[in-house]
């Protein structure tokens, strides 16, 4: 009875949400110990927070591929290291569904299920834990997919030095327009206004206040 009422509060849907991280390194006897290290510190973050979470070994991982490559599908993940090398196949085959068709532009098919991939760009100074908290409280069947890499603080100064440049620009362009027009040449647009504030407070802040900047895709 508890679990029908646990299924009926949230439509049946389970959500699953996975991190998985990489570095830089020459071969596997280098990544190994700074693989471990990392996977220690993450899991000692989410213990801090009072939040359970465990590692996952590649079969764990294929076996997650396979329920996304079957949607719907109650066939059984099989598959052991060893029949590797007794049957030739790679992991790809274990876990590749019957079929995939990507003749549609906007939709794709695997066996008798459709789905449809969606891609979001946002551009802006900082982001919100409740945006990827309400995607993910979606009631639908989905996979979403976040990709964070930091940026060189270098790079990542010089690239904010070179947006406040080019606002710049606008801005002497908006008051060349004012003054042609008989404007006040102090009077600019909104936009810019907050453009300018926004990028210097983000400079601010990797100057100073030990921010850092990142990329999400």
């Amino acid at each position: 009875m508890l679990k029908n009422q646990i299924a009926k509060s949230n439509n049946g849907i389970e959500r699953s949400k996975y991190i998985t991280f990489g570095i830089p390194a020459e071969g596997i006897a280098e990544a190994r110990p700074r693989l471990e290290r990392v996977e220690a510190d993450v899991m000692g973050n989410f213990k801090r927070l009072g939040v359970p979470s465990e590692p996952m070994d590649g079969r764990a991982r294929l076996a997650l591929l396979h329920s996304q490559m079957h949607p719907g599908s109650r066939e059984p993940f099989r598959f052991s290291w060893k029949d590797i090398p007794q049957t030739g196949l790679g992991t790809k085959d274990f876990i590749a569904p019957d079929s995939l068709d990507f003749r549609q532009s906007r939709t794709f098919r695997i066996g008798q299920y459709w789905g449809a991939v969606s891609y979001l760009q946002i551009m802006a100074s900082e982001l919100s834990d409740k945006l990827l908290a309400e995607i993910l409280e979606l009631d639908a069947e989905m996979t979403v997919t976040m990709h964070i890499q930091t940026v060189d603080q270098l790079k990542a100064i010089k690239t904010i030095k070179g947006k406040i440049s080019d606002i710049g620009k606008m801005k002497v362009e908006e008051q060349r327009k004012a003054v042609r027009s008989g404007y006040d040449p102090d009077i600019l647009p909104p936009d810019l206004i907050t453009f300018s504030k926004d990028a210097a407070e983000f400079l601010a802040d990797l100057q100073s206040r030990n921010e850092r900047m990142f990329s999400v895709r």
